[in-house]
């Protein structure tokens, strides 16, 4: 039995709808109420695919995206593909669960201010606030570069406890740390009180020896010699952008009623 073609018009009053066709067809729609529901009837010839379809076109939005929903979160983007673990014991990396262990050796000097943390019902030790933002200063390749650890660094600064800061790093006895560390905070505009700020200056005055941030060949429109804390930043501006005063905005909003 053959089958008889229908016109749309015909479909349409079957269904008790007006009837609707795609602008290309010549046809306009007619009573269409664009508040009550209304079922619209298409020929799939007259479909057309969408142009902006994300699995197929590639749009130059998505990396801002990606920052502002960075920028939303906690102190950086999680990357749960690869768990990095601190530890003085000497053991290899390994896989769990499908996520790559890597083994970090800290010396003992370095290995203090952690404390148990519950991770999904899981008893595991963690570094403080303030000796996590010291540790992606000392470490930058472990957290993303230098520019992700001034980022981190100028997210935590706002909440982090700057007599603690400066006690952790008495401890560490290393003044190119205390240079990168007060340069930073200055950097990211931290809330550091000035007796705090007058410390560390102190401090990294206790060798004459030059202080990289960076790579050791300075990179194109590199910020270069910092005079104060002697240090040589070897990063472009733009690279540091992101992280140029975002204590200070984060302080701010805090302050707001």
């Amino acid at each position: 039995m053959g089958r008889k073609n229908t016109d749309i018009g015909e479909l349409a009053r079957a269904l008790k709808a007006p009837a609707f066709t795609n602008k290309d067809s010549g046809r306009e729609p007619r009573g269409l109420d664009p508040v009550s529901p209304t079922t619209l009837v298409l020929r799939v010839s007259e479909i057309k695919a969408y142009e902006h379809n994300p699995r197929h076109a590639e749009n130059r939005e998505y990396p801002r995206l990606k920052d502002s929903i960075r920028s939303r979160g906690g102190l950086t983007t999680p990357r749960r593909n690869v768990i990095w673990l601190v530890t003085p014991q000497h053991l290899r990396d390994r896989k769990l669960l499908n996520t790559e262990v890597r083994i970090v050796n800290l010396s003992r000097r370095k290995f203090f201010a952690y404390g148990p943390v519950d991770v999904l019902g899981y008893e595991v030790n963690m570094s403080d606030v303030e000796k996590t933002a010291i540790d992606c200063v000392d470490r930058p390749d472990l957290c993303g570069g230098i520019a992700e650890a001034a980022y981190i660094f100028g997210r935590a600064c706002w909440k982090a406890n700057w007599d603690r800061i400066a006690g952790h790093l008495k401890i560490i006895k290393a003044t190119a740390l205390t240079r990168k560390v007060g340069w930073l905070a200055d950097h990211v505009g931290a809330p550091i009180p000035g007796y705090v700020r007058d410390d560390l200056l102190e401090q990294s005055r206790n060798s004459k020896s030059k202080t990289v941030l960076g790579p050791r060949t300075p990179k194109p429109d590199a910020l270069g010699h910092q005079r104060e804390w002697n240090l040589s930043v070897n990063v472009p501006q733009a690279d540091l952008s992101e992280s140029e005063g975002i204590a200070r905005r984060h302080f701010a909003k805090k302050k707001e009623p």
